[in-house]
């Protein structure tokens, strides 16, 4: 799991040339990258130049991160996790977040319908692993930004109340037991929704899903990987929070 000290930029102060030259190295390469995820690829690119244009009110950025969606959304079937960190659930909760920031319209339905569809397709019984990255974290992420998407657009809840039962019942099987703090309090959002049929609000910090290259040496800007873990997007990010 992302610990808060991996949010420490060592030695690393920017200037307007080094953010600069950041962004266009991403828009540059993100098109030939061949990952779409939200931690290493696609989805984490566009999060970070979306949120930094809306600092700057750069409206080409916007328009860039716009062909870049479009992109990411055409090689979803070529992804074949339902992880966070590399798969659907991650891409999913790009979108919803996008969506619900108002940085994007409403995406076509059929584009959730079919990332849900997938999530489903494995049984969250037998998901052992808790990590936001590979496991049930990530998962219960997307789902709760999910389903806030939908109360907000005033549309059905996504999953079936099969699936969304076989989640309430792993959240109360895991309540109390020894786990991290952040999926504890999902778990607590889930549990009140499922109790209340009210979701409470679901807000997250991009931060808390990046890592900035901890030792970055400019003259190799162009040698690092390019997503929000220990890549130049992650740098970005926390760039506009400094």
């Amino acid at each position: 799991m992302l610990s808060t000290s991996s949010h420490i930029i060592k030695n690393t102060i920017l200037d307007s040339n080094d953010i600069s030259e950041i962004i266009n190295n991403l828009m540059w390469k993100s098109f030939s990258e061949p990952d779409i995820s939200l931690f290493e690829g696609q989805m984490g690119i566009a999060l970070a130049l979306v949120k930094y244009s809306q600092k700057i009110e750069n409206e080409t950025i916007v328009d860039f991160v716009d062909i870049l969606l479009e992109k990411i959304i055409t090689k979803l079937d070529t992804c074949t996790s339902i992880s966070f960190a590399s798969g659907l659930a991650g891409i999913g909760w790009g979108l919803e977040y996008l969506i619900q920031n108002e940085f994007i319209e409403e995406v076509n339905t059929d584009i959730f319908d079919y990332i849900d569809q997938n999530i489903m397709r494995i049984d969250p019984r037998r998901i052992w692993d808790l990590s936001i990255e590979d496991g049930f974290e990530g998962l219960l992420h997307y789902i709760l930004i999910h389903i806030q998407g939908a109360h907000d657009q005033k549309t059905d809840k996504p999953f079936d109340s099969i699936y969304l039962s076989d989640i309430s019942n792993i959240c109360l099987r895991l309540n109390g037991k020894k786990i991290s703090t952040t999926l504890k309090l999902l778990i607590y959002k889930y549990l009140a929704f499922v109790k209340n049929n009210t979701l409470i609000n679901y807000k997250i910090n991009l931060l808390d899903f990046s890592t900035a290259i901890s030792d970055f040496h400019k003259s190799e800007l162009t040698k690092y990987p390019l997503g929000l873990h220990e890549g130049l997007s992650g740098l970005l990010m926390h760039s506009i929070y400094e």
